[in-house]
Protein backbone atom coordinates (compact mmCIF):
# COMPACT_ATOMS: atom_id res chain seq x y z
CA UNK A 1 0.00 0.00 0.00
CA UNK A 2 1.47 3.37 -0.99
CA UNK A 3 2.43 5.75 1.76
CA UNK A 4 0.43 8.94 2.03
CA UNK A 5 2.35 12.21 1.94
CA UNK A 6 1.75 15.38 3.86
CA UNK A 7 0.21 17.71 1.26
CA UNK A 8 2.94 20.24 1.98
CA UNK A 9 5.93 17.87 2.30
CA UNK A 10 9.08 18.75 0.35
CA UNK A 11 10.75 16.25 -1.90
CA UNK A 12 13.86 15.80 -4.05
CA UNK A 13 12.60 16.47 -7.59
CA UNK A 14 14.95 17.06 -10.51
CA UNK A 15 11.97 17.03 -12.89
CA UNK A 16 10.83 20.37 -11.54
CA UNK A 17 13.73 22.26 -13.17
CA UNK A 18 12.58 25.14 -15.35
CA UNK A 19 8.98 25.02 -14.24
CA UNK A 20 7.29 28.13 -12.92
CA UNK A 21 4.28 28.05 -10.68
CA UNK A 22 1.77 30.84 -11.00
CA UNK A 23 -0.10 31.94 -7.94
CA UNK A 24 -3.40 33.64 -8.47
CA UNK A 25 -4.17 36.45 -6.12
CA UNK A 26 -7.51 36.22 -4.35
CA UNK A 27 -9.62 39.05 -3.09
CA UNK A 28 -10.26 39.67 0.56
CA UNK A 29 -13.15 41.50 2.11
CA UNK A 30 -10.92 42.57 5.01
CA UNK A 31 -9.62 46.13 4.86
CA UNK A 32 -5.89 46.48 4.11
CA UNK A 33 -5.21 48.29 7.39
CA UNK A 34 -6.87 45.62 9.55
CA UNK A 35 -5.17 42.88 7.59
CA UNK A 36 -1.76 44.52 8.01
CA UNK A 37 -2.29 44.94 11.76
CA UNK A 38 -3.31 41.31 12.15
CA UNK A 39 -0.21 40.20 10.29
CA UNK A 40 2.07 42.42 12.41
CA UNK A 41 0.60 41.29 15.73
CA UNK A 42 0.58 37.69 14.58
CA UNK A 43 4.25 37.85 13.64
CA UNK A 44 5.16 39.46 16.96
CA UNK A 45 3.30 36.72 18.82
CA UNK A 46 4.99 33.97 16.83
CA UNK A 47 8.44 35.48 17.37
CA UNK A 48 7.89 35.74 21.11
CA UNK A 49 6.52 32.20 21.32
CA UNK A 50 9.33 30.80 19.19
CA UNK A 51 12.11 32.53 21.12
CA UNK A 52 10.57 31.58 24.45
CA UNK A 53 10.20 27.96 23.40
CA UNK A 54 13.76 27.80 22.09
CA UNK A 55 15.12 29.29 25.33
CA UNK A 56 13.20 26.85 27.52
CA UNK A 57 14.24 23.90 25.37
CA UNK A 58 17.92 24.85 25.59
CA UNK A 59 17.65 25.27 29.37
CA UNK A 60 15.99 21.86 29.69
CA UNK A 61 18.52 20.15 27.44
CA UNK A 62 21.46 21.68 29.28
CA UNK A 63 20.05 20.62 32.65
CA UNK A 64 19.37 17.09 31.39
CA UNK A 65 22.89 16.71 30.00
CA UNK A 66 24.35 17.89 33.29
CA UNK A 67 22.23 15.40 35.26
CA UNK A 68 23.18 12.50 32.99
CA UNK A 69 26.89 13.26 33.26
CA UNK A 70 26.73 13.68 37.01
CA UNK A 71 25.01 10.30 37.31
CA UNK A 72 27.82 8.69 35.27
CA UNK A 73 30.53 10.52 37.20
CA UNK A 74 31.64 12.40 34.07
CA UNK A 75 32.69 16.06 33.75
CA UNK A 76 29.77 18.44 33.35
CA UNK A 77 30.92 19.46 29.86
CA UNK A 78 32.85 17.69 27.12
CA UNK A 79 35.83 19.46 25.52
CA UNK A 80 34.49 21.84 22.88
CA UNK A 81 30.84 21.47 23.91
CA UNK A 82 30.47 25.02 25.18
CA UNK A 83 32.08 26.47 22.04
CA UNK A 84 29.83 24.30 19.87
CA UNK A 85 26.68 25.59 21.56
CA UNK A 86 27.90 29.18 21.24
CA UNK A 87 28.39 28.61 17.51
CA UNK A 88 25.06 26.83 17.17
CA UNK A 89 23.19 29.68 18.84
CA UNK A 90 24.32 32.06 16.08
CA UNK A 91 22.33 30.17 13.44
CA UNK A 92 19.12 29.67 15.41
CA UNK A 93 17.43 32.94 14.38
CA UNK A 94 18.06 35.23 11.42
CA UNK A 95 19.08 38.60 12.83
CA UNK A 96 20.23 40.03 9.51
CA UNK A 97 23.42 37.98 9.12
CA UNK A 98 23.56 34.67 7.26
CA UNK A 99 27.19 33.52 7.57
CA UNK A 100 29.35 33.15 10.68
CA UNK A 101 32.78 31.72 11.46
CA UNK A 102 35.48 31.47 14.07
CA UNK A 103 37.79 33.51 11.77
CA UNK A 104 37.24 35.92 8.85
CA UNK A 105 38.35 33.16 6.47
CA UNK A 106 35.83 30.76 8.03
CA UNK A 107 33.06 33.34 7.62
CA UNK A 108 33.93 33.62 3.93
CA UNK A 109 33.67 29.85 3.56
CA UNK A 110 30.30 29.91 5.34
CA UNK A 111 29.00 32.51 2.86
CA UNK A 112 30.08 30.42 -0.12
CA UNK A 113 28.69 27.22 1.40
CA UNK A 114 25.33 28.84 2.24
CA UNK A 115 24.89 30.21 -1.28
CA UNK A 116 25.77 26.89 -2.90
CA UNK A 117 23.40 24.83 -0.75
CA UNK A 118 20.56 27.30 -1.23
CA UNK A 119 21.03 27.22 -5.01
CA UNK A 120 20.95 23.43 -5.05
CA UNK A 121 17.88 23.36 -2.82
CA UNK A 122 16.02 25.64 -5.25
CA UNK A 123 17.06 23.57 -8.26
CA UNK A 124 16.53 20.01 -7.05
CA UNK A 125 13.71 20.07 -4.50
CA UNK A 126 10.00 20.76 -4.73
CA UNK A 127 8.71 24.07 -3.39
CA UNK A 128 6.19 24.70 -0.65
CA UNK A 129 2.64 25.22 -1.88
CA UNK A 130 2.17 27.95 0.70
CA UNK A 131 4.75 30.39 1.96
CA UNK A 132 5.61 29.84 5.62
CA UNK A 133 3.81 32.27 7.92
CA UNK A 134 6.78 32.36 10.26
CA UNK A 135 10.39 31.22 9.81
CA UNK A 136 13.20 31.68 12.33
CA UNK A 137 15.69 31.58 9.47
CA UNK A 138 13.63 33.88 7.23
CA UNK A 139 14.18 31.44 4.39
CA UNK A 140 17.98 31.77 4.56
CA UNK A 141 20.52 28.96 5.02
CA UNK A 142 22.16 30.26 8.19
CA UNK A 143 25.66 28.78 8.36
CA UNK A 144 28.51 28.65 10.87
CA UNK A 145 31.97 27.49 9.79
CA UNK A 146 34.61 26.29 12.26
CA UNK A 147 37.99 26.30 10.51
CA UNK A 148 41.22 25.02 12.07
CA UNK A 149 44.47 23.63 10.72
CA UNK A 150 43.10 20.10 10.96
CA UNK A 151 39.40 20.39 10.14
CA UNK A 152 36.58 22.44 8.64
CA UNK A 153 33.04 22.05 10.03
CA UNK A 154 29.84 23.55 8.60
CA UNK A 155 26.70 23.87 10.73
CA UNK A 156 23.69 24.85 8.62
CA UNK A 157 20.12 25.76 9.56
CA UNK A 158 17.87 24.47 6.76
CA UNK A 159 14.59 26.39 6.29
CA UNK A 160 11.49 24.17 6.52
CA UNK A 161 13.55 21.06 7.28
CA UNK A 162 10.61 19.47 9.10
CA UNK A 163 8.67 19.50 5.81
CA UNK A 164 11.25 17.44 3.91
CA UNK A 165 10.68 13.72 3.42
CA UNK A 166 13.31 11.41 4.86
CA UNK A 167 14.76 10.74 1.42
CA UNK A 168 14.91 14.45 0.68
CA UNK A 169 16.74 15.08 3.97
CA UNK A 170 19.31 12.46 3.01
CA UNK A 171 19.77 14.03 -0.43
CA UNK A 172 20.17 17.45 1.15
CA UNK A 173 22.93 16.19 3.45
CA UNK A 174 24.76 14.78 0.41
CA UNK A 175 24.48 18.14 -1.34
CA UNK A 176 25.80 19.89 1.78
CA UNK A 177 28.75 17.48 1.89
CA UNK A 178 29.64 18.23 -1.74
CA UNK A 179 29.25 21.98 -1.13
CA UNK A 180 31.62 21.73 1.85
CA UNK A 181 34.25 19.94 -0.25
CA UNK A 182 34.04 22.60 -2.98
CA UNK A 183 34.13 25.49 -0.51
CA UNK A 184 37.29 24.18 1.16
CA UNK A 185 38.96 23.25 -2.13
CA UNK A 186 38.33 26.70 -3.61
CA UNK A 187 38.73 28.81 -0.50
CA UNK A 188 41.55 27.35 1.61
CA UNK A 189 45.14 27.51 0.41
CA UNK A 190 46.19 24.58 2.60
CA UNK A 191 43.02 22.50 3.09
CA UNK A 192 42.58 20.64 6.39
CA UNK A 193 42.42 16.86 6.30
CA UNK A 194 38.96 16.54 7.87
CA UNK A 195 35.53 17.83 6.83
CA UNK A 196 32.21 17.72 8.68
CA UNK A 197 28.71 18.98 7.96
CA UNK A 198 25.62 19.06 10.17
CA UNK A 199 22.11 20.00 9.05
CA UNK A 200 19.53 21.27 11.53
CA UNK A 201 16.03 22.74 11.60
CA UNK A 202 14.49 25.17 14.05
CA UNK A 203 15.86 23.30 17.08
CA UNK A 204 17.12 19.78 16.37
CA UNK A 205 20.02 18.50 14.30
CA UNK A 206 19.27 15.94 11.62
CA UNK A 207 22.14 14.51 9.53
CA UNK A 208 25.82 14.69 10.56
CA UNK A 209 28.56 13.62 8.14
CA UNK A 210 32.26 13.46 9.09
CA UNK A 211 35.14 12.40 6.89
CA UNK A 212 38.12 13.36 4.77
CA UNK A 213 38.78 16.27 2.45
CA UNK A 214 38.87 15.18 -1.19
CA UNK A 215 41.32 17.17 -3.36
CA UNK A 216 39.87 16.00 -6.69
CA UNK A 217 36.87 17.79 -8.19
CA UNK A 218 35.38 14.44 -9.24
CA UNK A 219 35.55 13.14 -5.66
CA UNK A 220 33.04 15.48 -3.97
CA UNK A 221 30.72 12.62 -3.03
CA UNK A 222 33.52 10.53 -1.50
CA UNK A 223 35.32 10.75 1.84
CA UNK A 224 32.45 10.18 4.31
CA UNK A 225 33.63 8.05 7.23
CA UNK A 226 30.82 8.63 9.72
CA UNK A 227 27.09 9.20 9.31
CA UNK A 228 24.92 10.05 12.27
CA UNK A 229 21.67 11.66 13.33
CA UNK A 230 20.50 13.63 16.31
CA UNK A 231 22.23 13.96 19.67
CA UNK A 232 24.73 11.12 19.15
CA UNK A 233 26.01 12.70 15.97
CA UNK A 234 26.12 16.15 17.54
CA UNK A 235 28.35 14.97 20.39
CA UNK A 236 30.92 13.85 17.82
CA UNK A 237 31.23 17.45 16.65
CA UNK A 238 32.33 18.81 20.04
CA UNK A 239 36.05 17.97 19.67
CA UNK A 240 36.23 20.05 16.49
CA UNK A 241 35.27 23.11 18.56
CA UNK A 242 37.61 22.40 21.48
CA UNK A 243 40.35 24.83 22.34
CA UNK A 244 43.79 23.39 21.45
CA UNK A 245 44.61 22.67 25.09
CA UNK A 246 41.31 20.85 25.68
CA UNK A 247 41.33 17.98 23.24
CA UNK A 248 42.59 16.58 20.00
CA UNK A 249 40.20 15.85 17.15
CA UNK A 250 39.47 12.11 17.04
CA UNK A 251 41.01 10.11 14.22
CA UNK A 252 38.88 8.38 11.63
CA UNK A 253 39.73 5.03 13.22
CA UNK A 254 37.53 6.00 16.17
CA UNK A 255 34.42 6.32 13.98
CA UNK A 256 32.37 3.30 12.87
CA UNK A 257 32.80 2.32 9.25
CA UNK A 258 29.90 3.00 6.91
CA UNK A 259 28.95 1.72 3.54
CA UNK A 260 29.53 4.05 0.56
CA UNK A 261 26.59 6.39 0.16
CA UNK A 262 24.08 6.12 -2.63
CA UNK A 263 21.85 8.91 -3.87
CA UNK A 264 18.48 8.09 -2.27
CA UNK A 265 15.51 7.40 -4.55
CA UNK A 266 13.22 10.32 -5.21
CA UNK A 267 10.31 10.86 -2.92
CA UNK A 268 8.57 8.25 -1.01
CA UNK A 269 7.72 8.37 2.64
CA UNK A 270 5.91 10.74 4.88
CA UNK A 271 7.27 14.06 6.04
CA UNK A 272 9.52 13.69 9.04
CA UNK A 273 9.45 16.17 11.90
CA UNK A 274 12.64 17.76 13.15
Amino acid sequence: MAKRHDDDSLEFDRGSLGKKNRIKAGRSSMSPVVKALLVVFGMIGLVCAGCGGLFMYNVFQGDQRARDRAARGEPLASPGESNFHDANSKISVNRGQVAFGNTPAAKGLAEQFSQNVQTMRELYFTKRKKKATFSTSDGQFLTYCQLTDGACVFLVHIPDLRKFTDDAKESLSEIAWEAAQRAVRNGVETPPSQIAIATRGVILYDRILIGRFQPGEDEDEAGVEYRGKGSDGVSRLYPFFADPVESEIPSAAEWPAVEPSQQPPVTEGESQEE
